[in-house]
């Protein structure tokens, strides 16, 4: 639940969330992951194409197959507590497909009518995008850690989640949340955002990229309805979506340029947000290379990305990046 927004929850009502979203959907199908956005970042090379890479954990940069890189066997597929072997693969099929023609069109043809129409098809791909990561299983797993550390009881309060609990905790997550998030989405400013430098913009395993210029308070501020929340989602080298509050940012244009400040901010929150890999169409990662002599627990693809404060007998998990 913290992927998306911060919400309070109590104890007992932390644990009811947990097993009733454990219970009740299953299809059958294989892998993919994201391939919508990277394809957009590669480049051509013979028959196949190609996609600039730099590792955080290793520090190297290659350059895998951009198919390579999109498709990860068996992410979605785990096996219930009844035993049955599923997976959600066909769930994301219509939308990778709606998205994937919206991304042509728009890159095509820049447009702030294009962008506009295709805001709903977006919406819906970002929704499922930023909660299919392995990042959020992290976020999971590091939830329900934290809050039996904080609880201290002498047996776990909230079982520890095995590999397929944590998968069906995503999967129905995903299936009955969308929706939801789609429409929270539509109700914020967009604004399409255009390269204006020679630096292209990045991506990375976990794309959606959140910021907050208000400090932080209890109940953290990177909530989709927290004042001030803005997200930047690079789709191309030189096309970038922000999505943000809308009732602080209401004056700002539609469209907007970017210059070199944009785009290293842009590219420093892909560093700062990947759980690993950072991709470019080109191989110049200078600024993550810095990025990371400067602050070493970014190349931690496991490092805690979650806080749990509680005030009167109340959890408040808190995205802390």
């Amino acid at each position: 639940t913290t992927a998306w927004n911060t919400t309070r929850l109590t104890a007992a009502r932390f644990r009811r969330g947990v097993s009733r979203l454990l219970k009740n959907y299953a299809t059958k199908s294989t892998t993919l992951c994201t391939s919508s956005l990277f394809t957009k970042f590669r480049n051509p090379r013979k028959k196949e194409f190609f996609i600039c890479c730099f590792d955080k954990v290793t520090r190297k940069i290659f350059k895998p197959n951009v198919k390579n890189v999109a498709n990860q066997t068996g992410f979605y597929n785990f096996a219930t507590q009844d035993g049955e072997k599923v997976s959600i693969e066909s769930f994301f099929n219509e939308t990778e497909s709606k998205v994937n023609f919206a991304l042509e069109s728009l890159i095509k043809k820049s447009a702030l009518s294009v962008f506009l129409e295709n805001r709903p098809v977006f919406a819906k791909f970002f929704a499922l995008q930023e909660s299919r990561t392995l990042i959020f299983r992290d976020v999971h797993d590091d939830t329900i850690r934290l809050a039996n550390e904080r609880l201290k009881t002498e047996k776990p309060f909230f079982p520890e989640p095995t590999v397929d609990d944590t998968k069906e905790f995503q999967a129905r997550f995903l299936i009955d949340m969308s929706d939801f998030f789609t429409d929270v989405l539509l109700r914020m400013k967009w604004i399409l955002v255009t390269n204006q430098t020679k630096m292209p913009f990045w991506t990375s395993d976990n794309p959606i990229f959140r910021y907050n210029p208000h400090k932080a308070e209890l109940v953290g501020n990177l909530g989709l309805e927290s004042p001030g929340i803005q997200l930047y989602i690079p789709v191309s080298p030189i096309l970038a979506i922000t999505i943000c509050d809308p009732f602080e940012y209401a004056d700002i244009a539609s469209e907007l340029p970017a210059f070199a400040p944009s785009v290293d901010f842009n590219n420093s929150g892909q560093v700062i947000n990947s759980r690993q890999y950072v991709f470019s169409p080109n191989d110049n990662f200078d600024l993550a290379q810095k990025m990371m002599s400067k602050d070493p627990k970014l190349a931690n693809p496991k490092r805690q990305r979650i806080t749990i404060a509680s005030s009167s007998g109340v959890f408040i998990p808190t995205a802390c990046g």
